[in-house]
């Protein structure tokens, strides 16, 4: 692992950029399940910037071979976004100054991630101490979601899916999401719309699987799987890539899907 610190930075941001570093590496450890290759921290007046080299998850490289990088820019973006306070609480700590604005940026090829921070003048700071996390007695093992058929429906799903963050590693998360955004779109793609027309989503998190299915009220279809060079029919080809088993019924149209958790004993 290497730390860097901009040649220019001033007296004392040596220091600032290594705690930088060493706290988006355990960031992105804890929350991706993997840290990063090598780190870059510029600190310089008024502004941080973290470039770290990553690893893709083996989920969104399947992504990317089946031709959907957007969908990877898009979850990661959200994900580093909801990532927010823990990075700026750390740049916080190691500079002794506000943040004030949050930007965070992913390069695919090669595979890389940017996170800038605005700082406030430094006699506007006032940085509170860390406070404890509370703890909900039980463990949410399902969800059910039911959402209008319009073309948010994807981002409040995949919205819902947060109630298992603490109950899946990384991977499965990434995972679940990839797939639960893809199914209800496709729902959305299939279904009536208009007022009274909806998509409905239930997910089971067990010891050893996740279990959900997707329904509207959309015309039956049949599966046929993506042709070679044919720009449609993405979803679903992500679907049985990355569900152990899966299908679509109908009366009402519904497609299921099982992933079974790696981690399980």
């Amino acid at each position: 692992m290497s730390y860097e610190q901009h040649p220019q930075s001033p007296m004392g941001a040596e220091a600032a950029a290594g705690v930088i570093s060493a706290e988006m590496v355990r960031i992105h450890r804890e929350s991706y399940g993997s840290g990063a290759k090598s780190v870059k921290t510029y600190v310089h007046d008024d502004l941080v910037l973290s470039v770290l080299d990553v690893d893709l998850l083996p989920a969104e490289t399947v992504v990317i071979e089946a031709g959907r990088k957007d969908l990877v820019l898009e979850m990661r973006g959200s994900f580093q976004l909801e990532l927010e306070t823990s990075f700026t609480a750390a740049v916080e700590r190691a500079t002794g100054r506000k943040v004030i604005a949050f930007l965070s940026d992913t390069h695919l090829d090669p595979p890389f991630v940017t996170e800038l921070f605005r700082l406030a003048p430094a006699h506007d700071v006032e940085i509170p101490e860390p406070t404890a996390e509370i703890e909900v007695d039980g463990a949410l093992s399902t969800l059910q979601g039911r959402y209008d058929s319009t073309t948010d429906a994807p981002a409040l799903a995949r919205e819902g899916l947060r109630v298992f963050v603490d109950h899946l590693d990384r991977q499965q998360f990434n995972v679940l999401q990839l797939i639960v955004t893809e199914l209800v779109a496709n729902a959305v793609l299939h279904g009536a719309a208009g007022p009274g027309s909806f998509v409905e989503l239930d997910v089971s998190v067990c010891e050893d699987k996740i279990v959900g299915e997707v329904r509207g009220d959309g015309a039956p279809f049949d599966y046929q799987p993506r042709e070679p060079g044919s720009s449609a029919g993405f979803g679903l080809l992500l679907v049985e890539r990355l569900a152990t088993r899966w299908g679509v019924e109908t009366e009402p149209t519904r497609v299921w899907f099982e992933v079974a958790r790696a981690d399980a004993a």
